[in-house]
């Protein structure tokens, strides 16, 4: 199950929290031959998280559909994250 399937049937919650994650690069859905990254804008973090518990949260694929993390970028001021998946098998898909 992808984030943004966890994210469409209310599972995709940080502490009780519901999450809002955006696929950042289309460009990834569309090109069958490209095998890069996937990143995901998240917003709607909980007050108190950090990019630990994010990252920590993401890499765990039965619990975000996340899986293998190249980064995290947490802006605590905005509550915004950018996660960005190592490989383009991540399940991002919205179906």
């Amino acid at each position: 199950m992808g984030i943004l399937k966890h994210q469409k049937r209310g599972k995709l919650e940080l502490d009780g929290h519901p999450l809002k994650a955006i696929i950042l690069d289309t460009r990834l859905q569309n090109d069958p031959e490209y095998h890069g990254t996937h990143a995901i804008r998240v917003t709607h973090i909980p007050p108190g998280a950090n990019r630990d518990m994010l990252e920590r949260f993401f890499k765990i694929r039965r619990r975000s559909g996340g899986g293998d993390l190249e980064e995290v970028f947490y802006n605590s001021e905005d509550d915004v994250a950018v996660v960005t998946f190592s490989r383009a098998e991540s399940k991002l898909s919205q179906h």
